[in-house]
């Protein structure tokens, strides 16, 4: 049998061209918001719609002190609180300054506070001065009462200042109305009066428009 000529293979040509790419790397601004472990999930509201008992939360009072520990010079210093209303308890503190703190919270719960603790409380500026109540609730509250420890602490500005606990949703936001802006109170009330002429003005404008239009 005659053998069937064979074609000859097309011409190929393989050209491969290696690039280097410098990619541009863009980081996250947002900040990272990490509310802790998810062990289990509750709903707020029950099947009748109340408020489910079991997902009810409270926290403590929570006091932190806004200064960070470099200015800790507190040595020979005291702080004077007072928890739940109750009496005054007073801090007297000593060692090498600056002190650390966890050397000022140490030193607090040496005294045996009553009602709190002290704590050494970390975030992204530092290391801070921080007071909570050994209980929870709305009704929990530690008042920064005074002191020669407080400049130093931070709370020099904040005599009288009372941080209040968390209770069961009844923290409600309450949004303050803020009055029309003067800029004494002896022309207030022309200013008040230039407002009200102004809006009649405009509702007038509105008026007079939508006649026109129709």
């Amino acid at each position: 049998m005659a053998q069937l000529p064979e074609l000859p293979q097309p011409g190929v040509e393989v050209i491969q061209e290696i690039r280097t790419v410098s990619p541009t790397i863009a980081a996250p601004t947002l900040a990272p918001c990490v509310m802790g472990v998810c062990k289990q999930i509750i709903e707020v509201l029950d099947e009748d719609g109340a408020v489910n008992a079991d997902a009810l939360v409270s926290g403590p009072a929570v006091a932190t002190a806004p200064n960070v520990q470099a200015s800790y010079s507190v040595n020979s210093d005291t702080l004077q609180v007072s928890v739940d209303g109750g009496p005054l308890q007073e801090f007297t503190f000593s060692g090498t300054d600056p002190l650390t703190a966890q050397q000022v919270a140490s030193q607090i719960n040496a005294e045996e506070p009553t009602g709190f603790s002290a704590y050494d409380y970390e975030d992204i500026a530092g290391h801070h001065l921080q007071l909570r109540t050994t209980s929870s609730g709305e009704t929990k509250t530690i008042t920064i009462v005074g002191g020669t420890a407080l400049t130093a602490l931070g709370w020099s500005s904040m005599v009288g200042y009372t941080y209040y606990g968390l209770g069961n949703y009844t923290n409600p936001f309450r949004p303050r109305a803020f009055p029309i802006p003067v800029a004494s109170s002896t022309n207030s009330t022309s200013m008040r009066s230039r407002f009200v002429s102004s809006w009649t003005s405009a509702q007038r404008f509105v008026k007079s428009f939508t006649a026109s239009r129709s």
